[in-house]
């Protein structure tokens, strides 16, 4: 698994991390001494393994998003007003939802595990929506970025 956190290639990456947790819940001993250490390492692996391949699926959305734009406005980009207003909308939408978290987690404090592991959900759907935030806010910029060109070059 760590070689494949350390590899460029995304080919046929997310089926080889299953392959590999597949195995990985097959095995069979462990010696107690490092059952804890290896468990931790697996996990943190994984962990690391999923964020890089959402990272990367996020950013192949983003580059189709902005070869689409870019198609769009040779055809004349007569809709990309219009897209931008509805990521707008898409973008308030979800600032309004992390405040919304952020104030739910401000009355929330738990000393228990079934507590802190609502927390800790709860911070993991926080840092989801903030990235989809940070995608949305990307594609505006694409957008602004294209219609800038368009006014400049009908100059």
């Amino acid at each position: 698994m760590k070689a494949l956190l350390e590899g460029d290639e995304e080919e046929n990456k997310q089926e080889a991390v299953k392959a590999l947790m597949k195995e990985w819940n097959e095995t069979g001993f462990v010696p107690f001494k490092e059952k804890d250490k290896l468990h931790k390492e697996y996990h943190d692996t994984v962990d690391q393994l999923f964020k890089a391949l959402n990272m990367s699926s996020a950013r192949r959305r983003l580059d189709n998003f902005k070869n689409n734009l870019k198609n769009e406005a040779k055809e004349g980009g007569q809709d990309l007003s219009r897209e931008r207003e509805r990521l707008m909308r898409a973008y308030e939408n979800k600032r309004s939802e992390i405040k919304t978290y952020e104030n739910n987690l401000g009355f929330l404090t738990c000393s228990s595990k079934k507590g802190s592991s609502l927390l800790n959900e709860m911070n993991k759907k926080m840092e989801k929506l903030k990235d989809e935030l940070d995608l949305i806010g990307e594609k505006i910029s694409a957008i602004d970025k294209e219609i800038s060109e368009q006014a400049d070059s009908s100059l």
